[in-house]
């Protein structure tokens, strides 16, 4: 496999030197060497990096697509102080748009189709992205534990606009400082912890996707590309009620979408979805800090199955 540093994408969009990035934490491509029938930007979540779709993405790229793993401004920094002032940046979502826009326009010269995808908010970019700009998504939207219903107190701050605000933000930060520790601490793929402004500009993000429609009932309606999605039911990150509602309201219903759903009873947490193996601190303690998607073998077919009849047929 041919798998290397995306050297343009750190020049072009992240604007930072490659020893600024912690490792495993790069973004990178995985590419046939010529242009393909499919192209795939695979983004990665709040805080973390594009580690998280390292598995999802060789399966791609098995299957006969170049692969993009952009990692999002504000992340996989080295340094800690940095970290935080760039996740804390007001203009934030502005530059995942533009990171995601660059990514896409990229993966154009390498596959005749394009399809996106993504976990937690790399879903919801992804499906921002399929929603506003679908002549570009020739091929299918991939959601993998889609945050579309962000559903915590993050949120919250965003929808109501609460008094006192900025007390509360410094309040849940302290908090995160004395349970969870550095910023950029020991989990090798991503941040401690979530900054309150980064969540909010996530949440800002799911609104901006509900703005678009009149009501609840016509939401995502005008989703042109076919949908496979991903989710447990035991998620207590990322609400699977909306995703339901994308399937259901589809254009083209069960006709161009598919839904892997885990039940609650196997305990699948949010960020394990895509995890083929077990994942460990740097310091390789005996218990993994996150264990590995036991339906991963099965949703990869799943998938397959998906690909060859929505994007392997002219």
């Amino acid at each position: 496999m041919t798998e290397k540093f995306w050297e343009a994408y750190c020049q072009e969009v992240l604007e930072i030197d490659k020893q600024e990035i912690r490792p495993l934490c790069e973004p990178k491509l995985l590419h046939h060497g010529e242009k393909t029938a499919n192209a795939i930007v695979l983004i990665h979540g709040l805080s973390d990096s594009p580690f998280s779709m390292a598995a999802i993405g060789k399966k791609f790229y098995q299957m006969g697509f170049n692969v993009l793993l952009p990692l999002l401004p504000g992340h996989g920094l080295k340094d800690g102080k940095t970290a935080l002032v760039a996740m804390r940046e007001q203009t934030l979502l502005i530059q995942w748009k533009k990171a995601v826009k660059y990514a896409v326009t990229e993966a154009k010269k390498m596959g005749h189709k394009v399809s996106i995808g993504g976990l937690s908010a790399g879903g919801v970019l992804s499906t921002y992205y399929a929603i506003n700009d679908p002549q570009d998504i020739q091929g299918a939207l991939f959601l993998f534990s889609a945050a579309l219903d962000f559903g915590d107190f993050r949120e919250k701050l965003v929808r109501k606009n609460f008094i006192f605000v900025e007390i509360l933000k410094i309040l849940i930060d302290t908090i995160n400082f004395k349970e969870k520790g550095d910023f950029v601490g020991k989990r090798p793929y991503a941040y401690g912890w979530v900054p309150t402004e980064s969540s909010e500009r996530l949440a800002e993000l799911i609104l901006e996707i509900e703005k678009k429609y009149s009501n609840k009932n016509k939401r995502y309606n005008d989703l042109q590309c076919p949908v496979f999605a991903v989710h447990s039911e035991y998620d207590q990150t990322a609400g699977i009620e909306e995703i339901e509602l994308l399937i259901n309201n589809h254009p083209k219903g069960q006709e161009k979408t598919e839904f892997f759903r885990i039940k609650e009873d196997f305990y699948v947490t949010h960020y394990r979805v895509v995890l083929s193996d077990n994942t460990y601190n740097l310091d390789n303690p005996p218990q993994p800090i996150e264990s590995k998607n036991p339906f991963f073998p099965e949703m990869i077919e799943v998938m397959k199955n998906f690909v060859y009849h929505h994007l392997s047929k002219d």
